[in-house]
């Protein structure tokens, strides 16, 4: 919209869309490939467009026949770079059979059975090649804008030249760090890692750099030892990834007698019924709780903090082993929480800031 402010409607030559502030690995090391197909797990780059996702929505049939694939995201009616799906599944009652991914860049193919019992199915799929996808979206906005494109849109690595037209900025870290907690962006977790790597390193972000950051950060301020921390991505999604319950703890403490890092994480955090990823949980415990929440595989646990008057709770629980079923609603950690830690009412469910940890 600026450009076309600005009187242009033809542009001779090519657009370069400057990705060099990451390096060009999207995924962390550790990583599950059989899960790359799903939102949380989608690449992450200098530039990143629609949370590098898009909404997938199939709906069951009559027995044997194809599902019923809207056009909003059918391949034969998407242009070329946009994220779509080529339907070869069915509705079939086989318990054996579900529905499987594969694709080739930006074009998934789905094939397997769902149960005519179910009667849809909706998640968000990954976009795995976003540097396509970016540039057919830029393609079309010039289209829509009435501005003529004589050359071609290319990605580079080089530092831009000339004047600038427009800026446009990130939301504030502030901002960023409270989506993070809140929602478990997945995304924000890992750029920022990779953002934490360049800024301490003053080099371009990379994986490495980022757990280097990390351990170095966590050594200077909570005394830990480099060779006792394995952490390899800023989302936990990584199999290779251990932190005990005492480390989360210490790290906690820290950030509780850290004010300037206490007014903005702590707030940040869900709150138990009301918002983010506790919504729906610990809707009757009668205090407040600012936690993070952690779910993969078998395991789901929650850090955070439990105020109780003028004293805060500094508390961390992971617990292994759960099935899918128990790890979805998180009984057995929620069931902790309520034997445990302080049942005295608090009046009200807004962020605290003070309070003597525990």
């Amino acid at each position: 919209m600026t450009l076309k402010n600005h009187g242009v409607h033809q542009i001779d030559g090519r657009i370069l869309l400057i990705a060099n502030a990451f390096d060009d690995k999207p995924y962390g090391s550790g990583w599950p490939w059989d899960q790359l197909h799903i939102c949380y797990s989608g690449p992450v780059n200098t530039i990143n467009l629609d949370a590098n996702c898009f909404l997938f929505h199939v709906f069951s049939t009559k027995i044997d026949q194809a599902l019923n694939l809207p056009a909003s995201v059918d391949c034969s009616q998407r242009s070329a770079g946009r994220p779509c799906v080529l339907n070869k599944a069915v509705t079939r009652d086989d318990p054996n059979c579900i529905l499987t991914f594969d694709h080739e860049g930006n074009a998934y193919r789905l094939s397997g059975c769902l149960s005519p019992k179910v009667k849809s199915e909706r998640m968000k799929l990954s976009i795995p090649d976003t540097a396509l996808y970016l540039k057919t979206w830029l393609s079309e906005e010039l289209r829509d804008m009435g501005i003529r494109l004589n050359g071609k849109i290319l990605m580079g690595q080089e530092h831009p030249h000339g004047i600038p037209v427009a800026t446009h900025s990130s939301y504030p870290l502030k901002k960023l760090v409270r989506v993070m907690l809140k929602y478990s962006d997945d995304l924000v977790a890992n750029a920022l890692f990779k953002a934490a790597g360049a800024h301490y390193y003053h080099a371009q972000g990379t994986w490495q750099r980022g757990i280097n950051a990390e351990k170095a950060v966590l050594k200077e301020s909570v005394g830990f030892s480099p060779e006792s921390l394995f952490i390899f991505d800023g989302s936990g999604e990584s199999y290779y990834n251990a932190v005990t319950p005492q480390q989360m703890v210490k790290v906690l403490m820290y950030i509780h007698n850290n004010r300037e890092l206490a007014d903005i994480i702590i707030p940040g955090l869900p709150v138990n019924g009301t918002d983010g990823t506790l919504v729906a949980r610990l809707k009757d415990y009668p205090a407040i709780v600012h936690a993070k929440t952690g779910t993969w595989r078998d395991v789901s646990s929650l850090s955070g903090y439990v105020l109780n008057h003028h004293t805060r709770w500094v508390f961390a629980v992971f617990v292994h082993g759960m099935t899918t079923v128990e790890r979805g609603d998180a009984h057995q950690v929620d069931a902790w929480m309520r034997k445990v830690l302080p049942l005295t009412p608090h009046t009200t469910k807004h962020s605290a800031t003070s309070g003597k940890p525990q």
